[in-house]
């Protein structure tokens, strides 16, 4: 890794795959493009997705990207949401055509180094889930922040303009007690 160089990762919240990419994707995951359309969707939010914590992306000098935990310091050349969204869909297709799901393979960013007790696919431990619920309470945090400073803006504006007013009134009444 010592000649290697760190990616940064954008996310383009506006992003969206193309039909090509997500089919592409879904081919990848395992999914026949005829049979499976309907869980497509999986293949999107995947291509979606943003890495999770602790990886991060890295490029050798033969140009070759591959994914370095800070945590566990494994490396992997394949992206490591792509294990849990081919489990995602295993589950997903198994629970449709009502056939036993095969052990799922644990990501390895799954808490325990990748040992699993139970479900790999539980959304209450689910980190990708966990990361896109922090960045939607961010999100929302910001806007609310927004929304408050421009109410006490507009709050000022209006105090300030009822001060004006007062004042006027008060050197109008002023002068006449003056006449």
């Amino acid at each position: 890794m010592n000649e290697s160089v760190l990616l940064e990762e954008e996310i383009d919240e506006n992003y969206e795959p193309t039909e090509e990419d997500i089919e592409e994707y879904a081919k990848f995951l395992g999914m026949d493009p005829e049979k499976d359309r309907a869980f497509f969707f999986i293949a999107k939010e995947g291509l979606k997705s943003p890495l999770p914590y602790p990886w991060k992306p890295y490029q050798n000098k033969q140009s070759e990207i591959y994914y370095y935990n800070l945590d566990t310091k494994e490396i992997s050349h394949e992206h490591p949401c792509d294990i849990y969204y081919r489990n995602y869909f295993q589950k997903e297709k198994a629970k449709k055509t009502g056939q036993p799901l095969k052990q799922p393979t644990a990501p390895s960013f799954v808490s325990g180094g990748g040992k699993v007790g139970g479900n790999a696919l539980d959304k209450q431990n689910d980190p990708l889930l966990k990361q896109e619920q922090e960045k939607k309470i961010k999100f929302y945090k910001e806007q609310k922040e927004k929304e408050y400073q421009q109410e006490i803006e507009q709050m000022k504006e209006q105090l300030a303009s009822q001060l004006e007013q007062i004042e006027e009134s008060y050197k109008k009444q002023h002068e006449k007690l003056q006449k």
